[in-house]
């Protein structure tokens, strides 16, 4: 994607995230692209944008810190964070038209970020996944009993699913991790390790 897709990003972000406190703004998507367009993915149909997978490199040693945050690893989503010689690619955020899911794009969109990640030789892909079905769980469970539920397959999160298709495997709970109610706040750290790295 390049600066010329700024108002088509913005319309997708807005329908693929109602709530404008989880959208990301026109300066985001800028800073985003002077700083690495080449971790900003899109899918067009007759030339229309209705999705895209946005993201950058940081280094492994941000994953050792403790209570890091989608904010403290994206800059705020201002990607002044990125690291050119990161080791790990970090999806900030994965956006497609409601109109279009079902299609498998969101799929197609990680596939695009893994090949990006075997040509350059990085070592694995990482991102905080939502867990939208906590909701219906969260005064039973605990956000990490609930992880633990799921993994056992004692009860089932949809979104979880899609990325452990995509070949994804869920590491732990992030707390605090992005503003998302469904999910109390939290994160769920979902790796995708590059087998073909160099």
């Amino acid at each position: 994607m390049s600066l010329g897709d700024i108002d088509q990003m913005l319309e997708v972000e807005k329908l693929a995230w109602p709530n404008p406190k989880q959208q990301f703004s026109k300066s985001n998507f800028i800073s985003q692209l002077k700083i690495f367009p080449e971790g900003c993915f899109g899918i067009y149909i007759n030339e229309r944008l209705v999705g895209m997978l946005n993201g950058l490199k940081i280094s492994k040693n941000e994953l050792s810190k403790k209570n890091y945050t989608w904010y403290s690893l994206s800059d705020n989503g201002n990607f002044q964070t990125h690291d050119k010689k990161g080791e790990i690619f970090f999806i900030a955020s994965l956006s497609v038209d409601p109109s279009c899911r079902g299609a498998g794009l969101g799929k197609l969109l990680l596939e695009q970020a893994k090949r990006y990640v075997i040509l350059n030789g990085l070592d694995a892909i990482i991102l905080g996944s939502r867990m939208p079905c906590y909701k219906k769980f969260k005064n039973r469970y605990t956000p990490a009993q609930y992880l633990n539920k799921y993994k056992k397959h004692l009860l089932d999160d949809w979104l979880l699913r899609f990325y452990e298709k995509a070949g994804f495997k869920p590491q732990s709970i992030i707390s605090n991790y992005f503003y998302d109610p469904e999910s109390g706040n939290n994160g769920v750290l979902m790796v995708w390790d590059n087998k073909k790295r160099k």
